[in-house]
């Protein structure tokens, strides 16, 4: 894979006219790491600077933004705004997910199953069997058919659970290095 960077050109440079010429065995670019190997089968990595993408950040900041709202709302016993807030947290953070894998700006979309396939995100079992109860729920609480119903769905419990396994899930996606920075 050819380099690509300026960074890492410039550093490769930086070797070989410094009289490293004859022990640079190979270099390539990969996820993001320059390696360079030199001759005596050392290997040098060091991570890319590449600044994130715009939009990238603006949904990770949003992301926490709402799901601090969801804790606020737990707080005050607004059970299906936790919920709601727990959806829309993860589908900005699935978004950035998006923006940062395919460099573009994701769809303006609520389904958070579309997004982990355009993102080809590999999630655990457990946590996209949650995202597709949650992403049935928001339905629900976005657009309930009798409040009141939707309000002894989803008592202190089921919003408890909900919020919990959404902060787990956050904490998982913001370990991969795509959303590192």
């Amino acid at each position: 894979m050819a380099i690509t960077s300026t960074y890492t050109h410039t550093l490769l440079s930086f070797f070989l006219t410094a009289g490293y010429l004859a022990i640079v065995r190979q270099y390539k670019l990969i996820n993001g790491y320059a390696i360079i190997v030199l001759k005596d089968r050392l290997s040098i990595f060091f991570k890319e600077n590449v600044s994130m993408r715009k939009d990238t950040k603006n949904f990770i900041k949003s992301s926490e933004y709402d799901l601090e709202t969801a804790q606020f709302m737990f707080d005050t016993r607004r059970y299906v705004y936790v919920i709601f807030m727990c959806h829309l947290s993860l589908e900005k953070l699935l978004k950035a997910f998006v923006s940062e894998a395919n460099q573009t700006t994701p769809p303006k979309s609520h389904n958070l199953i579309y997004l982990i396939k355009i993102g080809n995100i590999q999630l655990p079992k457990d946590y996209l069997e949650f995202i597709a109860k949650i992403n049935n729920a928001s339905i629900i609480t976005r657009y309930p058919e009798d409040f009141l119903k939707t309000l002894e769905a989803y008592p202190e419990d089921i919003a408890f659970e909900y919020l919990s396994i959404t902060k787990e899930i956050h904490k998982w996606l913001k370990q991969d290095k795509k959303l590192l920075e």
